[in-house]
């Protein structure tokens, strides 16, 4: 249901107030304990990296095998997820550590850094949930608003979205080349496209082909072992990002009213189309802390590991303003989002809400 947000500037402001605190008091605590759990993440995926490799090549029964994909696997959703997206927010900016500024990381997958910080860092996170303007909404390919017009092909959007999870990191590369890359792109010469089709040409040389043939005449068998990595981090990934982005009472919004949004509205339409996972730290931690999708569009900026700790503040401040926080078991945000994905691939009649 698009939402169109009426609060007078005085709710406004006294909203983007409170946030503001809790995130200025937290920013002040910057320091070592985020350098030590920097430091001790990137050491278990460093960990579960190798472990995957060496059981991968050097395992000779299902049992090893299926070790080195559990590992594998590991190390891919940390560094994607709890390193990588967190990194190129800018989250450990403030280290004095080269290897993690968000200027200069990659991460250890198909879509380009660059393609991801200007798409999901800029456009998604300046312009959340509007529709016609947030291309995370829906990624540019499905219907997931009754504000897109209904087109025949959105019958298939269910079975798309079942490919979508499995090669989900593929479609992201696609997503974050923007709107004048595609597979049809004509220009080869266009800087975005080569890198585009560079970033992903890597990673398959690297994942099924620099990788397999160090084990020989098991090419297979590492093959195999990569392919399912990618797929468990794939469908993790999908599973994660959904339930945040298209989970039960998501809201969508039709317009950011004035060319300078107000930093209020803005913390308002974060607060009203994010969706929290109910979640553990082991939950917490293999998701990114995208478990806590609401405190994440709130303070993007803020190392990601220290949502639990101010979720408690941000839904007091709820509270005190009457908005809900949708903090919801996991099972209930995926439902919602395939519910979405169903409804939506359906014709369906217009709907504006006010807040």
């Amino acid at each position: 249901m698009t939402t169109k947000i009426e609060w007078p500037v005085e709710k406004l402001d006294a909203l983007q107030k409170d946030l503001d605190e809790v995130l200025a008091k937290e920013m002040a605590d910057l320091g070592e304990a985020d350098a030590r759990h920097l430091k001790k993440i990137t050491g278990v995926a460093r960990y579960c990296h190798w472990a995957g490799r060496g059981l991968l090549l050097f395992s000779f029964e299902p049992i090893g095998w299926a070790l080195g994909v559990a590992h594998l696997s590991a190390y891919k959703i940390l560094e994607n997820m709890e390193i990588g997206h967190n990194v190129l927010h800018g989250q450990y900016d403030f280290l004095d550590n080269p290897k993690y500024q968000s200027k200069t990381y990659e991460w250890d997958m198909a879509p380009t850094a660059a393609g991801w910080q200007h798409e999901h860092n800029y456009l998604h996170h300046t312009y959340t949930n509007v529709i016609g303007k947030d291309r995370d909404f829906g990624y540019g390919i499905f219907r997931m608003s009754d504000d897109i017009p209904w087109r025949r092909k959105h019958l298939l959007q269910p079975a798309y979205n079942v490919l979508n999870a499995l090669f989900f990191q593929y479609a992201i590369a696609n997503y974050c080349a923007g709107d004048d890359v595609s597979i049809a792109q004509k220009d080869r010469r266009d800087p975005k496209w080569r890198g585009y089709m560079g970033k992903q040409l890597r990673h398959l040389l690297k994942e099924y082909v620099f990788w397999p043939l160090l084990a020989g005449p098991f090419f297979m068998k590492v093959v195999a072992g990569n392919f399912a990595a990618d797929i468990i981090r794939n469908m993790w990934a999908f599973a994660v990002i959904y339930c945040g982005h298209f989970g039960t009472d998501a809201h969508t919004f039709d317009d950011i009213g004035d060319k300078k949004e107000h930093r209020g509205r803005w913390y308002l339409r974060q607060l009203m189309g994010s969706c929290n996972i109910k979640s553990g730290k082991l939950m917490q931690i293999a998701s990114g802390h995208l478990s806590h999708q609401i405190e994440h569009h709130l303070f993007p900026t803020l190392p990601a590991w220290r949502y639990p700790k101010v979720a408690p503040q941000v839904q007091a401040v709820c509270e005190k303003h009457g908005v809900y926080y949708n903090n919801r078991h996991m099972t209930t945000q995926l439902f919602g989002a395939w519910r979405r994905i169903v409804k939506y691939a359906l014709p369906t009649p217009s709907k504006v809400a006010t807040a």
